[in-house]
């Protein structure tokens, strides 16, 4: 198995089921705007979606293989089929990223 798809697998299986997306945070740990989403932005989308964080330090090529050149980025993904179906790249609200979820939300039960 691919190590990439397994590191994504391990990801995957920490999403709560009982929501539809989630977010993947691409993330550095020299990243002001990166520290200061979690400070200010984090906990008001996480009563929501779950975030997970992936530092582009530690997983480069993956960083690389995803296509990630800045940090912050955030992919918003379904639950049920992993796909990355909207990218915020820079800092980006809580409200911003709240809107997209409920336009893919709207546009599922269509």
């Amino acid at each position: 198995m691919n190590k990439y798809v397994f590191i994504f697998l391990v990801l995957f299986s920490c999403v709560s089921q009982a929501q539809d997306f989630y977010i993947v945070k691409w993330t550095a740990s020299w990243c002001g705007p990166c520290k200061q989403w979690n400070l200010n932005e984090r906990s008001k989308i996480e009563q929501t979606v779950q975030v997970i964080d992936i530092d582009i330090d530690k997983y480069p090529k993956l960083a690389k293989r995803y296509n990630i050149k800045s940090v912050p980025t955030f992919f918003i993904c379904g639950v049920d089929d992993r796909m990355v179906y909207t990218k915020h790249i820079g800092y980006t609200s809580s409200s911003t990223l709240t809107k997209s979820i409920k336009q893919l939300k709207d546009k599922s039960n269509d």
